[in-house]
């Protein structure tokens, strides 16, 4: 991921790393869907950014949203200072085919080092828009309680990238 919004692959985690194929069941997952699904997660994530901004007056965020073979959609938002060599940090919330559903992903990680800042447990939901919107929302507003983890990231100078 990247602050230009490049279609860049987010590393995958887990038992997520290997080829999955898109499951059938999953076909009434459309593109419109994630689309609406990515506007509503990008929507609770922008809350992040006065916050973020009272402690590190010089913050950029950038949203952005990829997708691929293995996953259905990676939705996020990179903080990066200016003129920082500090990783800049990534919140994202990320939707792949599982073994019966739809696994959803998120945390707060370091955009070049990989560093985990914050994760939260795998959840594994039923292919059913319903089960979906409710999750994403449910995620995006709990990784929108972690202004103080993203700033205090941004700040920390051992997460300076050579």
């Amino acid at each position: 991921m990247n602050p230009t919004n490049d279609p860049v692959q987010p590393v995958a985690h887990g038992e997520y790393a290997g080829h999955v194929e898109v499951r059938a069941g999953a076909a009434e997952l459309s593109q419109e869907f994630w689309t609406s699904i990515d506007n509503a997660i990008q929507q609770e994530l922008a809350a992040l950014d006065v916050p973020i901004r009272r402690t590190v007056a010089s913050v950029r965020a950038v949203a952005g949203r990829t997708s691929g073979k293995v996953f259905y959609l990676c939705s996020y938002r990179t903080f990066s200072k200016p003129g920082s060599d500090v990783d800049p940090v990534v919140v994202s919330i990320t939707f792949a085919p599982a073994q019966g559903g739809v696994s959803l992903e998120a945390g707060v990680t370091g955009e070049s080092g990989g560093d985990l800042i914050r994760s939260f447990p795998a959840l594994t939901l039923p292919v059913s828009k319903e089960e979906v919107v409710w999750a994403a929302r449910a995620a995006a507003r709990e990784l929108g309680d972690l202004a103080d983890s993203v700033a205090a990231a941004l700040q920390d100078d051992s997460r300076v990238i050579e």
